[in-house]
């Protein structure tokens, strides 16, 4: 928990800058991005939780993708630079279990951008959280 801890920290070192936000619900959570499509996951819907980096010339974004149910092959993404993303991990950790407390540190060592990291994938007979 400490090196969980020790990762919240970090996060909180950097000052989103995206204008975005991240609302937790007791039942799921908003993405807000100004100009771009709000969704709205619930918590239950979940089927998969990956975490991955995009690049560009300046800077590594950690993001988290969110698998819905039913969705197909599509993930909702929520990075790094939106507020609430620190507390966004803290509920994940907290909900899904058990949850690969070693993406953080797996995923910055990853030099390519195809990297990715699965965080949590719901069991074929577990139905909601």
């Amino acid at each position: 928990m400490d090196f969980f801890r020790s990762i919240l920290r970090s996060l909180h070192c950097l000052a989103p800058t995206g204008g975005g936000k991240i609302a937790l619900l007791e039942d799921g959570f908003i993405v807000h991005r100004p100009g771009m499509l709000t969704y709205i996951l619930r918590w239950g819907e979940i089927e998969e939780i990956i975490a991955f980096k995009r690049r560009d010339a300046f800077a590594d974004q950690l993001n988290l993708g969110f698998h819905r149910r039913g969705e197909e092959d599509r993930y909702f993404r929520a990075d790094e630079d939106l507020i609430g993303f620190a507390q966004l991990i803290q509920e994940i950790d907290r909900r899904y279990q058990p949850v690969d407390r070693t993406w953080w540190l797996r995923l910055s060592q990853a030099s390519c951008d195809a990297w990715e990291v699965s965080l949590w994938k719901r069991e074929k007979n577990c139905s909601t959280i």
